[in-house]
């Protein structure tokens, strides 16, 4: 009997094992450590030092579209319908406003300047923009007291969208004003905050004018290496960047050679992050 019995539990044993054996593994969880988010980081002041230098600061509103410009002499202060800038004004000078007019299609189709001289005269000028089907204006007809008939400058961009070149027609060939030569890897601090939009008639004038390249404010990487040209000859600047660990620029070093100008300057960059 004793026997019987123990055959029994033996039995018994080697059967539950075997059940075991053909259960699904289970397995107790994981810890998973998970990966610091990248902070939200706006620009909020860019200064460059030397000759040429200027300052600006910026405000932005939620979806990161530029409201503020501190520091910037045509105006300071954007407002926005449906998340387009609607109107640009410079609330230390009530005499003229800067209203942006859009095609069905919502694309930028020109900047109106508007109000009143020195004098109390009116006065009204017109830009005509030309926007591509991916939304980057390709063609400016810049209209201001300045030119007697519009200056046209024509405007290419590589596949991620930075400016390559800003040509003007000239007797029948384009002149070349401004050539970027080479970016970085990079996101340009202002990409996405509709500076492209609010500033490219200011972008265009200055390098009608006075052989500036301001084509960072459109740019979807920064700036390496760029050629100028000025009343002075070809200008070339390069730009050597100190980055964030999240690859934001900190601080560039800028050199310019060409035509009556060798400059070194350094430029700074500060971030509003959440």
């Amino acid at each position: 009997m004793n026997n019987l019995f123990k055959i029994t539990i033996l039995f018994l044993v080697i059967l539950s094992l075997f059940s075991c054996a053909d259960q699904p593994e289970r397995l107790l969880p994981k810890s998973v450590s998970k990966k610091p988010e990248k902070e939200n980081c706006v620009l909020e002041s860019i200064y460059r030092g030397g000759e040429h230098g200027f300052g600006y600061s910026f405000e932005y509103n939620k979806e990161n579209r530029m409201t503020r410009i501190f520091e910037f002499a045509d105006f300071d202060s954007i407002s926005y319908v449906n998340n387009l800038p609607f109107k640009a004004i410079n609330t230390n000078n009530s005499l003229y406003q800067i209203l942006f007019e859009y095609n069905n299609a919502k694309l930028l189709s020109g900047v109106k300047f508007e109000g009143k001289d020195g004098q109390g005269r009116p006065f009204s000028y017109f830009t005509k923009y030309t926007t591509n089907t991916l939304n980057q204006i390709t063609r400016v007809e810049l209209s201001l007291s300045t030119f007697e008939t519009p200056f046209i400058a024509n405007i290419t961009y590589d596949k991620k969208g930075n400016i390559l070149k800003i040509t003007s027609p000239n007797n029948g060939r384009e002149i070349t004003l401004v050539e970027n030569l080479q970016f970085d890897d990079k996101s340009n601090p202002f990409a996405e905050t509709y500076s492209d939009k609010i500033l490219m008639y200011f972008i265009i004038y200055s390098a009608a004018t006075g052989g500036n390249n301001l084509t960072f404010f459109v740019n979807k990487n920064n700036l390496i290496k760029s050629r100028i040209n000025t009343p002075d000859g070809v200008v070339e600047t390069k730009f050597e960047y100190e980055y964030s660990k999240d690859g934001l620029p900190l601080k560039s070093q800028i050199n310019h050679n060409g035509g009556r100008m060798t400059e070194k300057s350094e430029e700074t960059y500060t971030y509003k992050c959440q």
